[in-house]
């Protein structure tokens, strides 16, 4: 049977894996935002130093609260194991498909905007028509 200890050893490096596996999703959040909504260079490198200086905060919080204030290396290692676990199994297709569905929405609901757009217009112009046809006639009938 096991010790508490290793069980307790365990549990961080379930914990550490699987921060690992989420900073990578959060991450690829980041990358379906991109390719929907195009950004220039000087946005997604400030995302990019805000993404990272927040994760370092988080990894380093979770790693000295479960070292017990001492920092060990294989914590990260796991947390970095967590990522490539991550990127190697699911963020291809989660960053693929998201994307194709959220661009797909996006096409829609401007397409959707601009006939909502062009009717106002044209209503508006029909009403401002209708406008000046009236003080035409008003005019002629003077």
């Amino acid at each position: 049977m096991m010790s508490e200890g290793i069980y307790a050893e365990l549990y961080i490096i379930c914990k550490a894996v699987l921060l690992g596996a989420g900073l990578r999703a959060v991450y690829d959040v980041l990358r379906i935002i991109r390719r929907v909504f195009k950004k220039n260079n000087i946005v997604v490198g400030v995302e990019d130093l805000l993404f990272w200086a927040l994760s370092g905060v988080m990894i380093f919080l979770m790693a000295y609260d479960f070292n017990g204030g001492s920092v060990s290396g294989y914590f990260y290692c796991f947390v970095f194991l967590g990522m490539m676990l991550y990127h190697v199994s699911v963020s291809n297709v989660f960053v693929k498909y998201n994307s194709l569905i959220l661009l797909k929405m996006k096409f829609f609901v401007l397409k959707l905007l601009k006939k909502i757009h062009d009717k106002v217009i044209i209503n508006k112009k029909r009403k401002e028509d209708k406008i000046y046809e009236q003080k035409d006639s008003k005019e002629k009938k003077k």
